[in-house]
Formats: structure tokens, C-alpha cells, sequence
């Protein structure tokens, strides 16, 4: 409640310094991911500061990359000074932060993602066998509750790119532009369809 208010003295506060290190039983984010989630520097500094853990993930597996994903640079990189263990860990969509990113169009995240050395090779399809694996498992079971425009069939963050300069980027850190989705369609076939 602390960080959702934004109550920095109640932050200060060694019972509530405690508790950086509890996540919502609900949901299992930390407020630290609930910080970044609401963009709000002063108290993601001030909870990294105190040893908020970053390498906590929620109840969908998703890291504080991945929330940071979709907030701005300024974030990304206050996260990276802290450790990069996390940049690379996909979530039970098979997501990683830079899937991420990519899909909602986030260039300088992208950007700032790329250049602290997140993968551009990471796909959600399975390594090998041609089946989905445990991601499409998950897709085939709950298919009614994930849009298809979130997954874009799988694939590589080159799939789920929506602008040149997003997929520039990620050719210039030489993704593989090979790389096919569970439909077995390249990024090129993605775009155009």
C-alpha cells in the first residue's frame, strides 16, 4: 500500500523495510515490480537502496525486467545496475523481457534491453521436436484466456516487432531472422500476413 500511495516516509520505516521482501499472496508481485509497474523512480531507487530483491518473480513468472519492459529506459537501466540475472528468464508464456518489449512497442526499452545483452535468439517454441512445447501446452489447455495477438504463435521478438527501427536493432545484434514460430513462419512471413 505503501508504494500505490507513494508514501515515502512510511518506506523509511524499518517494520516496512521488513516487508520489501513479501509479494501479494494474490498475484505474487513485490513492491518493487509494483514500483516499476507505476513508473515511480524515487521509490524504485529508494527500494533497490534498501535490498528490495530483483530477482523476485510474480506469480506468472514474470521477473522486474519484464515489468520494466513496458515502462521506460530510465528504469531498465536503474535495474541494471543492480544485476542483470534476470534479463534473459522467459515467464510461463515463454516470454522473455525483451518479447516483451518488443510486442508493446517499446523502442527505447528494446533498446536499452539489447544493449545490456538480453538474447535476441530466445523463442518460445519449443528446441527440436516441432511441438509446442510446455508454452503451447499452456495454450492449447487455457487457449480462451490469452489474446492472439499477445503470443503471435511464439517465434522470436523479431515475430512480434512492430517497427523498423525495433527490428533494425534486433538485426544488428544479429537475431536469427530464420528462427520460425510454432506456425513453423519466419518473421518476414509474420509481417507480411
Amino acid at each position: 500500500m505503501a508504494v500505490q500511495l507513494q508514501l515515502m516516509d512510511c518506506l523509511s520505516d524499518p517494520k516496512v523495510i521488513e516487508a520489501f521482501l513479501q509479494a501479494d499472496p494474490n498475484d505474487g508481485k513485490s513492491p518493487l515490480q509494483l514500483a516499476i509497474e507505476t513508473e515511480n523512480l524515487k521509490i524504485i531507487k529508494h527500494l533497490l537502496a534498501n535490498g528490495a530483491p530483483i530477482d523476485h518473480f510474480d506469480a506468472q513468472y514474470n521477473s522486474c525486467f519484464h515489468y520494466a519492459a513496458v515502462t521506460n529506459k530510465k528504469v531498465i537501466l536503474m535495474l541494471l545496475e543492480q544485476s542483470t540475472s534476470t534479463l534473459n528468464t522467459k515467464n510461463l508464456l515463454g516470454q522473455t523481457p525483451l518479447h516483451v518489449a518488443c510486442h508493446k512497442d517499446r523502442k527505447e526499452c528494446v533498446l536499452a534491453l539489447l544493449e545490456a545483452g538480453a538474447d535476441v535468439n530466445i523463442t518460445l517454441e519449443n528446441n527440436g521436436g516441432g511441438e509446442p512445447g510446455l508454452v503451447g501446452n499452456v495454450l492449447q489447455k487455457h487457449s480462451s484466456e490469452f489474446s492472439p495477438d499477445d503470443i503471435k504463435s511464439g517465434g522470436t521478438p523479431l515475430h512480434w516487432s512492430c517497427s523498423q527501427e525495433v527490428i533494425s536493432a534486433l538485426v544488428e545484434k544479429k537475431c536469427d531472422v530464420n528462427s520460425l514460430n510454432f506456425d513453423k513462419r519466419t518473421a518476414l512471413h509474420v509481417s507480411i500476413k
